[in-house]
């Protein structure tokens, strides 16, 4: 009987330790977000958040895109996303083909720390 707890000890040890590890392996990095927003999101949204022509949206509103979940967040910005009403779209990854699902994530954090308290 002792031998049964500790083996389930050890593998509840395990599970707990695999859930850190895949916690750290999501974590974010806003300085990244920082250069993928630089690199692929400034043309149209601007170095301020509040859009570079007419049609973009303000990151920076206090009602606007900021206030979904970074799930909506991340599918929109991974498959593109057009506004109601808008007459031109957003192309999936912001029109960068190369940027990876972390990449995604890490410019998602950006724009909460930069834009989301204004």
């Amino acid at each position: 009987m002792r031998n049964l707890n500790r083996k389930r000890l050890v593998t509840a040890g395990t599970f707990v330790s695999i859930g850190l590890l895949s916690a750290t392996a999501w974590a974010q990095d806003s300085t990244n977000g920082r250069a993928v927003y630089d690199t692929t999101c400034v043309a149209c949204h601007g170095d301020d958040g509040r859009g570079a022509f007419e049609g973009v949206p303000d990151l920076t509103r206090s009602d606007g895109r900021l206030l979904k979940s970074d799930d909506e967040l991340f599918t929109n910005v991974r498959e593109g996303f057009q506004s109601p009403g808008s007459m031109m779209g957003m192309p999936a990854n912001g029109g960068n083909p190369s940027l990876s699902e972390q990449d995604v994530r890490d410019v998602i954090m950006f724009l909460r720390e930069d834009f989301g308290d204004e």
